[in-house]
């Protein structure tokens, strides 16, 4: 929670004859109201006063240089859009999460938890997915302090991005000068190799920025159709952990939770284990900035010996016949567990089924909206359970729900319509 704000628009596959809407949920769990203004440069956009406990809907105009062409069109180049980012300032602290589109129109989605500038970082290792006929793996910077200086270096396994920063190379490496409100997107560019992915990227910088990494429309494995938009707010390296429960998206057609896992290692010498065993699981990363995957239909807790993130990813529509997932690729961090906490307030879309899945310790008290969970189904031996519930949505308003524990418990969220889906960590507690 925080109060000030920089939502982002990023590459995104859309199709030209739906009027798809871009913007931010608002939540404000607090009992007295909030006056929440949202700008682009110096211009003032809205004022708006949230009632205690409610959530509200901030439409916001696409950024047509970032959010690229329409379907099947690729993005033409790397971009720098000068005040290209919102700002979104709240009298008191407030939770944001960023919609792309906000009203599941279309076919190509997904959302971010943003982060407050208050929790912004100065070092990243870049989390996104690899150049597919589809699209563009991308990553987009967003700087709050004019005279932001920051140093990319390309992943470990090498990197090659389409050309349009000045000051940044064809490998992704370089030097750039940013000012308050604007916006660095670096995508991809068509290779041979399957392999030219953002994720490792190394970014410095010497003032706070914020980075959200995804895909323009990423297949999720390789060949499981269809695609779909990939975006979440990388955190920095100082959030990276070494203990992380991550749980998979279900709907109802499909009870399997079904997820490709990312291991991104911040340190050479990182090795891992999982609770339950993953056979032919990734056991080691030898350096900083490269990665691991495995895909499992199983809840599973990931440990390191050294400070890692954990990226998940839905699995596409198609990918476990004969049953239909109805949901396609999105991407969320796993929240670490010493992040949990034990209070959230969570929102759902208007018109589009939400879940929540909720880890907290086995034998602890967990609550939604007030209710008691009966049962968590326990994580192999990690001492751990979930819990997963559909909540109730509005067809015209954002809903908000409350979420308890009388110990720290993880909370995701995961929405869907036929063929699109959102998913994104609730919040994670601030150290």
């Amino acid at each position: 929670m925080g109060c000030e704000f920089y939502p982002t628009v990023t590459v995104n596959s859309f199709r030209a004859d739906v009027d798809s809407k871009f913007g931010v949920i608002v939540t404000n769990d607090s009992a007295e109201p909030v006056v929440v203004t949202t700008s682009k440069g110096d211009t003032i956009l809205e004022s708006r006063t949230l009632a205690g406990n409610t959530s509200a809907a901030f439409e916001l105009p696409w950024v047509t240089e970032l959010r690229g062409p329409a379907s099947p069109s690729a993005m033409p180049g790397s971009v720098r859009v000068d005040q290209g980012s919102y700002r979104l300032r709240a009298t008191r602290p407030v939770t944001v999460r960023q919609y792309s589109p906000i009203d599941g129109f279309g076919y190509s989605g997904d959302a971010s938890l943003l982060l407050p500038v208050n929790a912004w970082g100065k070092d990243y290792r870049i989390v996104a997915r690899h150049h597919t006929n589809t699209g563009e793996g991308f990553y987009a910077i967003t700087a709050s302090e004019d005279g932001t200086v920051v140093q990319l270096t390309a992943p470990p396994r090498g990197l090659t991005i389409k050309s349009g920063v000045t000051g940044i190379d064809a490998k992704g490496s370089g030097t750039i000068t940013m000012n308050r409100g604007d916006v660095v997107e670096i995508v991809t560019a068509s290779t041979t190799a399957t392999t030219n992915d953002p994720t490792g990227t190394l970014a410095i910088a010497d003032k706070p920025i914020q980075i959200i990494g995804g895909h323009q429309c990423a297949f999720v494995p390789d060949g499981v159709l269809t695609c779909d938009h990939l975006e979440e707010t990388i955190w920095p390296i100082s959030m990276a952990a070494t203990r992380f429960i991550a749980v998979g998206p279900i709907v109802p057609s499909d009870p399997e939770p079904d997820q490709v896992i990312r291991i991104l290692a911040t340190q050479p010498g990182t090795t891992l284990t999982y609770e339950p065993p993953q056979e032919g699981a990734p056991t080691t990363i030898a350096q900083a900035g490269d990665w691991v995957e495995l895909r499992t239909t199983k809840d599973v807790e990931v440990r390191a010996n050294l400070p890692v993130l954990v990226a998940q990813y839905q699995v596409g529509s198609s990918g476990n016949p004969p049953n239909y997932r109805g949901a396609d690729p999105s991407l969320t961090l796993a929240v670490p567990v010493d992040r949990y906490k034990t209070a959230y307030a969570v929102n759902t879309l208007p018109g589009m089924r939400t879940y929540v899945d909720m880890v907290a310790p086995l034998g602890s008290i967990v609550r939604l909206d007030g209710e008691l969970i009966a049962s968590l189904k326990p994580i192999g031996s990690s001492g751990f359970g979930v819990a997963r519930h559909e909540l109730a949505y509005s067809s015209s308003t954002p809903g908000i729900h409350h979420i308890t524990g009388s110990a720290p418990v993880g909370v995701d969220v995961f929405g869907f319509f036929r063929d699109d889906s959102y998913w994104l960590p609730a919040e994670l507690a601030s150290k």
